[in-house]
């Protein structure tokens, strides 16, 4: 059991590369019961937890996961959200959600559950229902017309995905629950658009997926990425500056950003509301194009 811990985590920081303080803790925290029962000259009695969090507890605790989505948590200060020992909150959360709390390589916590990778074929035709499931989030907003915008067409999602510019994040069950298109604009790599189904929402599937097309555009040779976004809306503009995103100045926009601009004008966006955003993706963090 030590040894398989031990190894578990040696290959697991080897493949991926990170320095989680969470999965370590969580390690530990394992190593430790396990110690207590097998070996101690004691007699402790580890208690068995059932029944899972109290719904506001795992509620808060998510919201806090998910609020700094940008630092490296600890299993210590998320259970002390809780108020409860690290130990006591790591077996309640399993419980309550089915899986272990843990991290993604770039220390960001997400539901293991949940891959992405580059779309199939046969997934194409099930990001039209995302787009227009994501859409209602909007429907408590000033943008509620969204509910019932065109989703893309399904012409330019075929020709991203030919171009190896479309990814999907997947359950266990390999069924879509959120996307991301890319394409090129003026040089540039552009997110052109981002959907996570609401009923998975809050999971960390979002930021996973920009990820992932940050990685490729920089292994592309592309010095920045950028997206068009609302910039009122807590999950838009907010949440891309989480992200290491920027506004670019109305005054910088190139030729084929303009003509963004302009298209979502016609479609009715309320542009004075709208923002370029880019994120610098080389080491020297220039603002070069490509």
């Amino acid at each position: 059991m030590i040894q398989q811990i031990g190894l578990t985590l040696k290959q697991e920081i080897e493949a991926s590369g990170f320095d989680s303080s969470l999965y370590m803790e969580s390690a530990a925290n394992l190593l430790a019961v396990h110690l207590l029962k097998r070996y101690s000259t004691q007699k402790f009695i580890i208690r068995e937890y059932t029944g899972g969090l109290p719904k506001h507890k795992l509620k808060e605790a998510i919201a806090y996961i998910n609020d700094n989505l940008d630092k490296n948590l600890s299993l210590a200060e998320i259970a002390a959200i809780a108020q409860i020992s690290p130990h006591y909150f790591a077996s309640l959360f399993k419980q309550s959600m089915g899986i272990a709390v843990t991290t993604t390589p770039k220390n960001h916590i997400m539901f293991p559950d949940y891959k992405i990778r580059f779309a199939r074929i046969e997934d194409l035709v099930k990001l039209a229902e995302i787009e227009q499931a994501a859409a209602t989030l909007f429907c408590d907003t000033s943008y509620a017309f969204l509910v019932n915008a065109q989703p893309l067409s399904m012409d330019f999602v075929t020709q991203q995905f030919q171009a190896e510019r479309v990814w999907v994040a997947v359950n266990d069950r390999d069924i879509v629950v959120g996307y991301a298109i890319a394409q090129e604009v003026d040089g540039n790599a552009y997110l052109q658009q981002i959907d996570v189904h609401p009923a998975y929402g809050r999971r960390g599937i979002g930021r996973e997926l920009v990820e992932r097309v940050c990685v490729w555009a920089k292994k592309q040779n592309y010095h920045r990425i950028l997206l068009s976004t609302f910039l009122d809306i807590e999950w838009n503009a907010p949440f891309y500056t989480k992200l290491g995103f920027q506004i670019l100045p109305e005054v910088e926009l190139s030729f084929g950003f303009q003509q963004i601009r302009c298209k979502e004008a016609e479609a009715g966006l309320p542009i004075d509301q709208r923002v370029i955003m880019y994120r610098n993706l080389g080491q020297a963090m220039s603002l070069t194009s490509r």
